[in-house]
């Protein structure tokens, strides 16, 4: 074999080696994309304690502190748990769907291309009180995937663009706007306290009474409406600087909630948010627990009780028509006493027979029979114009007693209410016992 024939052989295997490799090389750098396209981080949530999240708006720094996350930049404020619930979730769920390989010396010139220089967004992540990663959100090219770029990696990644949108959260976003904090369940009392009026209202084992102005039960269907109103008040905009409480009119408010509470090892606190003039978009208001002014919804305000009627039980009375079996009306100077024979209704005293389907709709009346309004007392239920006694066996079920005509109302009495109330007259004429006599 000739010299020269070694030489191109041995050419020739040089440049299948060299394909080899180069061939090989593709395959790892392949391997290693497909290894880092599944997720954009690892982490664990829950050992997550520090963020930095910089925007166009600027950075905010955030900490948990004993369990309970805190904004340290650019003020110092409570964080919602909920907006940094959704940008660890973001975080932690967005996937790689492609990698850009960067070729040496274009690194500055595709980063900018890419909108990463500067980011859009910019994140970095602290881990039981060290960095784990630095990530920046760049340009969404179609809109729909976005440029992203860990520190820790030299390639350049792409991800949904709902996930910049999920970690894209500026101060507004990322602090407590709830105006009130606190769980239904440990309340034990309120007052609401405006200019002319107070109503506190507190619990009584598993039920509520009113406190003021009035004393007596309360509906908890109501009760609980109202706490949750205020659970649900959302601050819609702040002022972390107010030059005085005057100018806003809560130095004397127009209206004050005080939610106490109690915890489960014993400990006491008190919820205090006060109302005070019309904003451009609602009312400002103030947290006693917080020194920035806030504005609420009008609707929230508008929502408040003005008055203790709303907290108390409306229904005059509590039993059920099919099991009453003696119903009678009392007059100053004469009664009527009616009783279910064999599921027919005839008038024992004085006796005679009665329309029973016209009974059966006094009876109904007077069970959905509702207040319209309190009154401290009408002295006209000291002597009734008509009670009506209803008995299931041997036992009183309801007993009703109305008075005085008020225009289009008459004061009533039933045995829910411990105090006097109004329903509508035309309720009221519906109980008069006439219409049950057969022919009249």
């Amino acid at each position: 074999m000739t010299l020269k024939s070694v030489l191109q052989i041995c050419i020739v295997f040089a440049i299948l080696a060299g394909a080899i490799l180069y061939s090989n090389q593709k395959e790892q750098e392949k391997e290693d994309v497909a290894e880092l396209t599944k997720e954009l981080v690892v982490l664990d949530k829950s050992r997550v304690d520090g963020l930095m999240i910089e925007t166009a708006a600027g950075a905010v720094v955030l900490r948990k502190v004993d369990g309970t996350w805190k904004i340290l930049e650019p003020l110092q404020l409570d964080a919602s748990a909920g907006a940094i619930e959704g940008v660890l979730a973001n975080l932690e769920r967005a996937h790689l769907k492609k990698f850009l390989l960067l070729d040496e010396g274009e690194e500055t010139e595709r980063l900018t291309e890419y909108g990463l220089i500067p980011p859009h967004v910019r994140v970095i992540v602290q881990v039981e009180g060290s960095v784990l990663d630095t990530i920046d959100y760049g340009n969404s090219p179609l809109n729909t995937y976005v440029y992203v770029k860990r520190a820790s990696q030299q390639r350049v990644g792409m991800t949904e663009l709902y996930r910049r949108t999920g970690v894209d959260k500026d101060l507004f976003e990322l602090r407590e706007k709830r105006a009130l904090r606190f769980e239904k369940s440990a309340v034990t009392s309120v007052r609401i306290t405006r200019p002319s009026l107070t109503i506190e209202i507190a619990r009584d084992g598993d039920s509520w009474r009113l406190q003021q102005p009035s004393e007596g039960p309360a509906d908890g269907g109501q009760v609980d409406s109202v706490l949750s109103r205020l659970s649900a008040a959302f601050m819609t905009s702040f002022d972390d600087a107010p030059a005085s409480l005057s100018s806003y009119g809560l130095d004397t408010p127009t209206l004050q909630v005080d939610v106490h509470a109690q915890g489960a090892d014993g400990s006491t606190s008190t919820h205090t948010l006060s109302v005070g003039d019309v904003a451009a978009s609602g009312h400002y208001a103030k947290s006693e627990s917080a020194p920035y002014v806030f504005t609420l919804d009008s609707s929230f305000v508008q929502g408040m009780p003005t008055s203790d009627f709303r907290l108390g039980p409306k229904k005059l009375l509590d039993f059920q028509r099919k099991t009453v079996d003696r119903v009678e009306f009392i007059y100053p100077d004469r009664s009527i006493l009616c009783v279910r024979d064999n599921n027919a209704w005839v008038a024992a005293s004085p006796p005679g027979p009665i329309d029973g389907n016209e009974m059966e709709a006094i009876l109904f009346t007077m069970e959905q029979l509702e207040a319209v309004a309190f009154t401290e007392g009408s002295q006209s239920l000291r002597t009734p114009s008509l009670r009506v006694r209803a008995w299931a066996a041997s036992e009183i079920v309801a007993d009703l007693s109305l008075g005085q005509v008020e225009g289009d109302r008459v004061h009533a009495r039933g045995s829910l209410i411990e105090r006097g109330t109004l329903v509508e007259k035309a309720e009221a004429d519906r109980l008069m016992p006439e219409r049950i006599f057969v022919g009249e």
